[in-house]
């Protein structure tokens, strides 16, 4: 049966498709700004499995600039001790084979930015961004409603009742992840080989409760009671449209997707990612085949784990494929290296060469750090520019000859200060 059509239509000056996480976080920049919006989102409740697990220095550093604060966000999620490593290891109660540090979590990381990475589960994310919401009367959330066509008016079909309603909107924004609707909508796609084969005998049946907990038994190394969330096949492929993962979803290694950014939509951004994607993946394949984990079969796989790391000349090689995924796993220059206008491939994604030097919120929980030095890297070059206006930075020799009434010729809130000022 066709959803019925109802030909009323709302008028919102924002409408958002897609909640959570990029979605619900610009509605609520927007209600900062005083700019209603309605999010709209296709699933009735929020996915089982979650995406990501991590949220970037920029995106921390955006989140306290519009009032989330990065306090709050660090009391949920993993403590900085608990998430500081990443172990090598054969099982979860087995041999420890290497470590090495997860990003950049040592106190000198703060020389560069007050809010270093900070890992939390993106459903626990995206519950405190609605609970910020829920105080926030510019902002509308509608789930179970999928965006069809349109440009100034979006059709959306609301699923449970079948009935299509009209949406006017003088902008939308795309942040319905990595199967946009808005992309195909748009007809935005990639050059690509495409083969057509019933891959159905392969996997049927592959993908089941029983295959799951086979799987996580073998990595715990122990049988501790656990419940199966969900399973679900994951095919890896590349998207690049609108924003969040509608704007550049990429093959896991490399630290993508909630981890490079919420506020860094740019090509730039997007392309350099997936470079970076492809050398750690390269890596990664190396250290699989220097513990001798590639062969299809399982048992030789565990035969060849268990005697490679006993072997002394073996165990060299192992280590160095470890070492080698030390700038997967530290990607500093990515998070908050990247300038606009500079179209430079970095040659190295740990590297972050600051182009200014910066006083880095609270670092307290930094217990390396003395009372005196938490006082030094409280702030970001964001703490810089007020909020909701435009900010312009010059050097002492332009302010001289910059008027104070030069926001007259603009259509825009502009604030003039000079040294000493408060924002």
């Amino acid at each position: 049966m066709s959803p019925a059509q109802d030909d009323a239509i709302d008028d919102v000056p924002i409408l958002v498709i897609g909640s959570g996480p990029c979605g619900p976080l610009l509605a609520f920049m927007l209600a900062r700004l005083g700019v209603r919006t309605l999010v709209v989102e296709r699933y009735p409740t929020r996915l089982d499995a979650p995406k990501a697990h991590a949220l970037s220095p920029r995106s921390l550093e955006l989140c306290q600039q519009f009032g989330l604060g990065v306090n709050t966000i660090r009391s949920i999620g993993a403590n900085r001790e608990d998430a500081y490593w990443v172990n090598f290891v054969t099982s979860l109660r087995g041999k420890l084979v290497g470590q090495l540090p997860y990003e950049r979590m040592d106190a000198e990381a703060l020389d560069n930015t007050p809010t270093m990475i900070h890992t939390i589960p993106q459903p626990k994310f995206e519950s405190l961004i609605a609970q910020e919401l829920s105080n926030k009367d510019l902002v509308e959330v509608h789930k179970n409603l999928s965006f069809h066509n349109d440009y100034a008016l979006a059709s959306n079909e609301h699923r449970a009742i079948q009935r299509v309603y009209t949406v006017g909107c003088a902008y939308l924004v795309g942040r319905d992840g990595a199967m946009s609707i808005v992309r195909k909508f748009l007809d935005e796609t990639m050059v690509t080989i495409h083969i057509n084969s019933d891959i159905c005998p392969a996997v049927k049946g592959v993908v089941n409760e029983t295959f799951c907990r086979k799987v996580v038994n073998a990595a715990k190394g122990t049988k501790l009671p656990y419940d199966v969330l969900s399973y679900r096949p994951w095919i890896l492929s590349i998207k690049v449209a609108k924003a969040g993962d509608a704007a550049h979803s990429f093959p896991l290694p490399g630290g993508l997707g909630l981890n490079s950014g919420l506020g860094l939509d740019r090509l730039h951004v997007a392309i350099v990612s997936s470079e970076q994607s492809v050398k750690s993946g390269q890596q990664i394949f190396g250290l699989l085949k220097a513990v001798g984990t590639t062969d299809p079969d399982v048992n030789v796989v565990r035969q060849n784990l268990y005697r490679n790391i006993e072997d002394h000349q073996a165990m060299k090689r192992i280590n160095e494929g470890i070492e080698n995924q030390r700038e997967h796993l530290d990607n500093l220059g990515l998070h908050i290296g990247y300038v606009y206008g500079d179209h430079r491939i970095p040659d190295n994604a740990s590297i972050y060469h600051p182009r200014n030097s910066t006083a880095p919120i609270d670092t307290s929980y930094v217990t390396e750090l003395s009372p005196e030095e938490v006082q030094m890297k409280q702030y970001s070059t964001l703490d810089l520019c007020a909020f909701g206006t435009f900010t312009l930075i010059v050097d002492y020799t332009m302010y001289e000859n910059l008027p104070a009434n030069v926001s007259d010729a603009l259509k825009v809130q502009l604030m003039v200060r000079g040294l000493g000022f408060d924002l």
